[in-house]
């Protein structure tokens, strides 16, 4: 990205925000409140100090499966574009991405976060333990399996994945938002590249951080309020660069788990790092 050194906010954008991009660049006619508030917002940060990447869009892609070589190429070199007419002041990646097209198509079409596939078995599992929610009396139960689940998979307890499937049965609606439980067959794709948001934005701010960009502010652009909810309950203490990729020390809020009493959210976390 241009002028890097001189960028104060680094905005990520989630895909619904880009959608709504495409939407203005078209001149089509925004009515919807929401859709209209965020407009603002992608104005208010159209400045000289502000980077703007729709790179974690561009890795989950479009189809809400894995993509080919040729669609992720396709829509890396689209979407870069869209963002780079959109925004008069603010700087884009469009230069670099379109330098580095070939290798970044190749490597996120044949790449993923290792233990994808457990994590796919983990969730359709645990989601049908807490979907149409779970009685008082059967939670301590369903915990208890939800834990299992995750140590058979070789998931660690601390894992977002499963925080949000406890979280569900805590009584979270945005956690219930994202993970989708009902139908999660049928979106899971899309789930778990929402679950591995976290790390991927943590990566970038290591990385920040590995090369000195200290004042940089990084946030995730995204119009869905079940994963800004989720979000806005996780406090990243800290983040640095590891041999696996990122190593994060991360705090799930009390707001997450809203069924639970303060010694219970207490004993919870405990069990977690157990």
């Amino acid at each position: 990205m241009n002028n890097i050194q001189e960028t104060k906010n680094l905005y990520l954008l989630d895909r619904n925000v880009i959608d709504l991009i495409k939407d203005l660049n078209s001149g089509k006619h925004i009515t919807c409140n929401k859709k209209i508030l965020m407009k603002n917002f992608l104005s208010e940060i159209d400045v000289e100090t502000s980077s703007i990447s729709p790179i974690l869009s561009l890795v989950e892609g479009q189809k809400g499966r894995s993509e080919t070589f040729l669609e992720k190429y396709s829509v890396t070199k689209k979407e870069t574009c869209e963002i780079n007419n959109y925004f008069k002041r603010a700087k884009t990646d469009k230069e670099y991405m379109h330098a580095n097209i070939l290798d970044f198509s190749k490597t996120f079409t044949e790449s993923r976060e290792s233990g994808w596939d457990n994590l796919e078995k983990f969730l359709v599992y645990s989601c049908k333990l807490i979907g149409g929610g779970v009685e008082k009396g059967k939670r301590q139960y369903v915990k208890e399996k939800i834990f299992a689940c995750s140590a058979y998979n070789n998931i660690p307890k601390t894992h977002l994945a499963v925080v949000l499937s406890l979280a569900s049965l805590y009584g979270s609606e945005a956690a219930i938002k994202v993970l989708k439980p009902s139908k999660i067959e049928s979106v899971l794709y899309n789930v778990i590249n929402d679950i591995y948001v976290l790390s991927r934005v943590n990566l970038i701010r290591a990385i920040a951080l590995s090369q000195n960009m200290l004042g940089v502010n990084i946030q995730y652009i995204t119009r869905d309020e079940g994963l800004q909810k989720v979000l806005s309950c996780i406090q990243v203490v800290s983040v640095e660069l590891s041999e696996n990729g990122v190593q994060q020390n991360i705090k799930y809020r009390k707001e997450l788990f809203p069924h639970l009493t303060r010694g219970e959210y207490i004993m919870l976390l405990e069990e977690l790092c157990s």
